[in-house]
């Protein structure tokens, strides 16, 4: 919840509509889980590349998350938070993640806090299989929010513009 002051636990990736992945780094217990410096530059020449295009939901929080940790990321192309932002209709329009999985796929997703149950401090505490589950979901989620933000960005053209010239 902190991005300079919380601990990198993993990261999550989808590639399609249909897959996502989770790397975990940092959970507690004797779970097998792969060094976090090593892994995270071993996926430099991913979060480098230009040619390999980046979509995340609240890119500003992910990009500080990962910075404390010497890895940068560059062409991102979409996030699917100022999407929605400049496509709410006021500002009382909730717009995380969650809420936009419901409102405009139609598949409702468990929040933060339901995963942590009330049992678990933070997220290096839950267990891996259902850290996995989580993460790679919201991954996946925001893939495939993408394209349907993209379509409804396109019916307001100045909006639609301002999201490609100014925000991205």
């Amino acid at each position: 919840l902190r991005p300079l002051a919380d601990e990198l636990v993993g990261v999550s990736f989808a590639f399609n509509k249909k897959e996502a992945y989770y790397i975990p780094f940092a959970h507690e217990g004797k779970t097998a889980q792969l060094d976090r410096t090593e892994t995270l530059e071993k996926l430099k020449p991913i979060f480098l590349s230009s040619k390999i295009e980046k979509i995340l939901h609240n890119a500003k929080f992910d990009l500080l998350a990962l910075k404390q940790y010497g890895a940068d990321v560059k062409n991102i192309v979409f996030d699917t938070l100022i999407a929605a932002n400049l496509l709410r209709k006021d500002d009382s329009e909730k717009i995380n993640l969650k809420v936009l999985s419901a409102r405009y796929l139609n598949e409702p997703m468990h929040t933060f806090k339901q995963i942590l149950k009330g049992k678990y401090k933070n997220f290096s505490q839950v267990p891996i299989e259902e850290a996995a589950e989580y993460a790679a979901y919201d991954s996946l989620q925001t893939f495939k929010l993408k394209s349907v933000l993209e379509k409804e960005l396109k019916t307001f053209p100045k909006i639609n513009k301002i999201f490609n010239e100014l925000e991205m």
